[in-house]
């Protein structure tokens, strides 16, 4: 065998041995997907839930929840969602719920005490007995399932954040047990008044809810925002004796802040006003 190829040989064997170590670390540092179902209730089509991240005795679970009828498992396969849950020992979870569309938006699954809301507790506790607590977000569609869940089952809900809700159900009358919360919206979006009223119809009975209004933002959610909600996530998992602050957009109350982390964040971002039409 000539000089040459036997150069030629050990640079391949060199690439194939550093190949073959940087998917070794990414399988360690990323453990594989795997879902679980059951039957799915009453007007669902599917009723499963995608889990990761698998650890004993986590802090919680974060449960992403992406747009309408959205059963891909997209959300808990981002790196940036999957080293969240790492650093801050989380198990990872998304749901992968479906409706039919003709009945989605009347008695689908966003209507979590018609049973998907049972039907992802069923799962997670399951998995989990110990019943860790949850950090929700939501997405559009799976933002209709987390604006309803968090008030339905209030007990088992540490933190929450959405965007892009459409329609929301009346406020409580009472704000006390509820967690602290996020609400995005898209200036742009048509869905803005709603979205506007449920802030601060939660905001005037107490709530420790902030606002997210994103100046010439659409239908969409920009990775700033997503980060925001991540800051924050890890502030309320950080500290049970949180030192919230009001904040304010052009001198219009704007909700709470838990720490100054946050507000940093929040203030990276172009907001706008709640201001109703």
């Amino acid at each position: 065998m000539s000089k040459l190829s036997q150069t030629h040989i050990s640079i391949l064997f060199f690439v194939l041995s550093a190949f073959c170590f940087l998917v070794a670390g990414l399988l360690r540092k990323f453990q594989p997907v795997r879902m679980v179902s059951i039957k799915p209730p009453l007007d669902m089509t599917s009723a499963g839930l995608y889990l990761a991240n698998e650890i004993t005795n986590p802090a919680g679970i974060l449960v992403l929840c992406n747009g309408y009828n959205n059963c891909s498992g997209d959300l808990i396969r981002q790196p940036q969602w999957r080293q969240f849950a790492k650093e801050h020992r989380l198990v990872l979870a998304e749901i992968a719920f479906s409706s039919p569309e003709d009945r989605l938006t009347t008695v689908g699954y966003y209507y979590v005490w018609r049973g998907s809301g049972q039907a992802l507790l069923t799962m997670l506790d399951k998995a989990y007995p110990q019943k860790p607590p949850l950090l929700m977000f939501g997405f559009s569609g799976g933002g209709q399932f987390v604006a309803r869940f968090q008030e339905w089952c209030p007990e088992r809900v540490m933190a929450w954040a959405v965007s892009g809700v459409n329609w929301w159900e009346p406020a409580p009358p009472d704000g006390e047990g509820y967690a602290p919360g996020i609400i995005a919206i898209g200036e742009l979006e048509s869905r803005y008044p709603n979205s506007v009223h449920a802030f601060r119809s939660r905001l005037g009975n107490g709530r420790r809810i902030l606002w997210c209004g994103m100046k010439d933002v659409g239908h969409s959610l920009p990775e700033t925002t997503v980060e925001l909600f991540r800051v924050f996530f890890a502030e309320v998992l950080s500290s049970s004796s949180l030192a919230w602050t009001p904040v304010e957009v052009d001198g219009e109350p704007a909700g709470w802040v838990p720490s100054q982390r946050v507000k940093e964040e929040w203030e990276k971002i172009e907001r706008t006003a709640p201001l109703e039409e």
